[in-house]
């Protein structure tokens, strides 16, 4: 996008106020709101800025589901993951699976301490 005039503006409280709510009724910030009253003012009055499509304003579009994006719906943020070894899957932490490292406790071994839902449940008994 090119790059944007920037100028100050004085306007009266009161107007900028009128200029708040509407803006917030539109949702839209009063900036972006003063610039849409003025495109519409200039093309109503046949003058129209005509050297191109408006900026795109806003937050971009949403992806259509199952698109999850270059990672494939991995964290890249280092956080758990449902199928990763610091997720809460079988291979990973949490009382279904190892501790944080993603080791598998051992066959014999009893769950013990605190996992992230409260105490863990004693082992079963055959």
């Amino acid at each position: 996008m090119a790059e944007r005039k920037k100028f100050l503006l004085r306007v009266d409280p009161q107007v900028y106020e009128a200029l708040q709510r509407w803006a917030d009724d539109e949702l839209r910030s009063v900036n972006a709101h003063i610039e849409f009253l003025l495109r519409r003012a200039l093309d109503q009055a046949g003058r129209a800025v005509r050297d191109g499509p408006s900026p795109r304003r806003g937050r971009p579009p949403k992806r259509p589901r199952g698109d999850d994006g270059p990672t494939g719906g991995a964290r890249t943020d280092g956080g758990p993951t449902a199928d990763g070894p610091t997720g809460g899957g079988p291979t990973g932490g949490g009382p279904t699976g190892g501790g944080p490292t993603g080791e598998e406790p051992a066959d014999d071994a009893a769950p013990t301490g605190d996992g992230p839902s409260g105490p863990s449940r004693p082992a079963p008994t055959d």
